[in-house]
């Protein structure tokens, strides 16, 4: 009985370094169109959060949301960037870091009416995939 040439193994495992580079690339693939993918989710959510808070004025406020590489922010009062703003009651959703947001980063919704104050597109960028949510002035959003 003989064990295996020195080709044979070779070849063996050249087959199984080319499976498992191939296997990382697509998971690597993958990872970054699903957390571009709940990047994108989690945007939507939280626009129809603020939103809602706004419509049924709760705490008697406009409600809007923050987008900042690596999070969401939900949050009360007119701006985010207002020295008088509760901060006790922002709701942070944290992303990963290579999830960058541009465009309308800031987006706050009027009390009852849950207007936007501003419109425009929101652009989430995951390495060099994109996704684009649009806000129009009803609130309507589209993605």
């Amino acid at each position: 009985m003989k064990g295996a040439s020195i080709i044979e193994i070779i070849v063996i495992v050249a087959i199984i370094g080319l499976l498992a580079s191939f296997s990382t690339l697509t998971y690597n693939t993958w990872r970054a169109q699903n957390e571009l993918n709940v990047a994108l989710s989690n945007s939507v959510d939280n626009f129809r959060r603020a939103q809602t808070l706004s419509e049924i004025a709760q705490n008697d406020s406009n409600w809007g949301v923050k987008f900042e590489t690596g999070s969401i922010t939900v949050f009360k009062g007119t701006s985010f960037d207002d020295i008088g703003r509760d901060l006790t009651k922002d709701e942070k959703i944290s992303l990963p870091s290579s999830v960058v947001f541009s465009g309308l980063t800031e987006v706050v919704f009027n009390k009852l009416s849950g207007y936007p104050q501003s419109t425009g597109s929101l652009t989430i960028t995951r390495i060099n995939d994109t996704k684009q949510i649009t806000i129009n002035s009803k609130g309507s959003i589209q993605y």
